[in-house]
């Protein structure tokens, strides 16, 4: 019963555990710009498979999927912003406030396929 009750509150604790570069990561809309991202690739994929040969068009797309790999992405992103970013906490604090929330969310809107199509 114990050991069920450590297990417990581990998992209820978890998310305090969490390193500030990936807290910095995901309140900075990363995840999800990185979603919208893979989506506009796919979109411009599909446009492409009518003008390409069809094995060029295949090398294009085994290409550009795995450079731009979603769990590929966020390894690099997260490498980079740990090796360029001595202390996230104050990156972290504005991204967490109002102001950062707010240019996060308008950022999200932005890069979002309905918004894209747009333009």
């Amino acid at each position: 019963m114990r050991r069920l009750f450590v297990l417990l509150l581990m998992f209820c604790t978890s998310p305090v555990w969490a390193d500030t570069y990936d807290q910095l990561y995901k309140a900075a809309g990363w995840p999800e710009q990185r979603a919208h991202f893979n989506d506009a690739l796919k979109a411009a994929q599909q446009r492409y498979s009518n003008n390409l040969p069809p094995a060029v068009f295949q090398a294009l797309v085994a290409n550009s999927n795995q450079r731009f790999a979603p769990q590929a992405m966020d390894q690099r992103a997260s490498k980079r912003l740990r090796d360029s970013l001595n202390d996230p906490t104050p990156s972290l604090q504005f991204f967490q406030s109002p102001l950062g929330r707010k240019i996060v969310n308008a950022e999200l809107t932005a890069t979002r396929a309905d918004q894209l199509a747009k333009h």
